[in-house]
């Protein structure tokens, strides 16, 4: 949520953490390894900084009313910054300012370019950057002293982010290329410059490129070396978790202590994630693990899982296990993304499973289930800064099971699976109405699990076909944006909700809700709270923990 700086030492292999909440980014190491040069958000504008390398103190060296300031770069003498500074006409070009000082100046006149990520070379006379005036962005130079200009890179699809080697020979940058952005480096050679005056906009020499873009007083410019595509390695990225996180969750059987862990590669083409949970009343661990290939169309999930479950039948104590793999296909479609995001992903997912003795004397009467299960998840939605839950939604999923001894299985069963709603505004910002419907249709002799189509604090009552339909006023309490120590979670706001739970025979729940909404490795949303609500049935009021996770 925040930006910070932090400092990675080398040798000692050790990380520390330079700013707290300072909303810092695009550091450069000064060339006395005393102080780092960054960009802090300030809304509505923004800083250049130093921060003390050792105190992590900030200090201002530069603000600029209504302009952005953009990836300063220390001089080899550490006594000015290059900086690229949009102003507010929306021009974006070169700046230094004085690190003691704080004076700053545009290296030559502003125009109407983009220029961004300057950088020096080692003797302090030129700072290099990237800059479309070509009609594509490409590797340029100026003149410290004098604001002379030279298009240094002919790249014809884009050069971008340069970086001179330490002994000024090489320049180093981003080549766009049919293949993408390959790393590039090129021979520094100013005898092979083009002057700024010599540059034909890009729409005017298409035509005669294969003659030479060069005049013929500055010889061919050096070709750029690709670097040669290596091949990708994910595996040392995810084969240990990247964080953990421990809950505790409380179902009709007691409490159970579960921890979730999870990892994905650089490219986010592999994901996986798990949970672990132990109960006193249960026997054995459950374990539950997920891991999807993304790179592919379609995507492709495998879960596998070990789920005790303690059986009593009238004197007899022991234990089943029940043990399940399954193979998911899926086709995820991104059909708009601007105000709204509209998706649509439908999915089938073959699913084996077996169920054995572990504890006790008890068997299963029916031990294997083979089935196959056919989803669709359709969602259109728009959110604004600072809301709940989206500030305009629709979206519609439904789920079919079905199992048979066609199948090698020994169950016979199908089930049906319909959650839709919508999400309205109301006239006070942020606030949300919920419109929501959850229907269930189980058949056969296969324990399908509760879907929660009953209203709150209901539990399974084992009916063939369940619904319930859900009327809530969702409304922001505060905005809390705090860390959790030494866990990969951050507590975005608490909020509540005033709600009415309507299901079949005439039950039915009321009440408020209040919750925490929590981002597990600033990724899965977690919702912890509480609800105090009346149950029909019980006719009294109740409370329930509230516990919402993405697994």
């Amino acid at each position: 949520v925040y930006s910070d700086l932090f400092l990675h030492e080398m040798k000692a292999g050790k990380t520390s953490s330079l700013t707290h909440n300072a909303r810092v980014y695009n550091p450069d190491l000064s060339p006395d390894e005393t102080v780092v040069a960054a960009i802090q958000t300030f809304l509505p504008t923004t800083r250049l900084v130093t921060v003390n390398l050792r105190s992590g103190d900030l200090t201002t060296l530069l603000e600029i009313p209504g302009a952005t300031l953009l990836n300063p770069r220390w001089s080899p003498n550490g006594k000015r910054i290059a900086f690229a500074l949009k102003d507010s006409t929306g021009k974006q070009n070169i700046a230094v300012v004085q690190a003691q000082s704080g004076r700053w100046q545009y290296l030559y006149p502003p125009n109407r370019h983009h220029d961004n990520n300057p950088c020096w070379t080692p003797d302090g006379r030129f700072i290099l950057y990237s800059s479309d005036q070509s009609g594509v962005f490409n590797t340029w130079a100026v003149q410290v002293t004098s604001g002379r200009q030279w298009m240094v890179t002919d790249a014809d699809l884009g050069a971008f982010t340069p970086d001179v080697s330490p002994d000024g020979t090489e320049v180093a940058f981003a080549n766009y290329t049919a293949r993408g952005l390959v790393a590039a480096t090129m021979v520094l050679d100013s005898t092979h410059w083009l002057p700024a005056s010599a540059v034909r906009p890009y729409d005017s020499r298409v035509a005669t490129k294969s003659t030479g873009f060069m005049r013929a007083a500055h010889p061919a410019p050096t070709p750029p070396r690709l670097s040669e595509p290596s091949a990708y390695h994910p595996w040392s990225q995810i084969l240990r978790p990247q964080g953990w996180v421990p809950f505790i969750v409380t179902d009709e059987i007691g409490p159970d202590i579960r921890v979730m862990i999870s990892s994905q590669d650089a490219l986010h083409r592999h994901v996986w994630r798990g949970v672990i949970g132990v109960s006193p009343k249960k026997p054995g661990p459950s374990v539950n693990f997920l891991y999807s290939y993304r790179r592919w169309w379609p995507e492709f999930a495998v879960q596998a899982y070990s789920l005790p479950q303690p059986v009593s039948p009238e004197e007899e104590t022991g234990g089943w296990l029940r043990q399940g793999l399954s193979l998911q296909a899926s086709l995820p479609l991104v059909l708009e993304r601007n105000v709204y995001t509209t998706s649509f992903k439908p999915l089938f997912k073959i699913i084996h499973e077996s169920t054995r003795r572990s504890t006790g004397l008890l068997r299963p009467k029916l031990q294997k289930y083979r089935g196959v299960q056919f989803g669709l998840h359709w969602a259109r939605s728009a959110y604004a800064l600072r809301d709940i839950a989206p500030h305009r939604a629709w979206f519609a999923t439904a789920f079919a099971d079905w199992t048979g001894p066609v199948l090698g299985s020994e169950f016979n069963g199908n089930q049906l699976r319909v959650n839709s709603g919508i999400y309205l505004p109301t006239f006070l910002p942020h606030h949300q109405v919920e419109i929501s419907a959850r229907y269930q249709h189980r058949g056969g002799n296969y324990d399908y699990g509760f879907y929660g189509a009953l209203p709150m604090g209901h539990p399974d009552d084992g009916r063939k076909r369940q619904f319930r339909l859900r009327l809530a006023y969702i409304l922001p309490l505060a905005f809390l944006e705090l860390p959790v120590p030494i866990l990969p979670v951050f507590v975005d706001y608490l909020d509540a909700t005033l709600f009415y739970d309507w299901g079949q025979n005439r039950m039915y729940s009321a009440g408020l809700q209040v919750t925490a909404v929590t981002f597990f490795f600033h990724r899965f949303r977690v919702r912890l709270g509480v609800a105090v609500y009346y149950h029909s049935e019980k006719k009294s009021w109740e409370r329930l923990p509230v516990i919402e996770l993405p697994f």
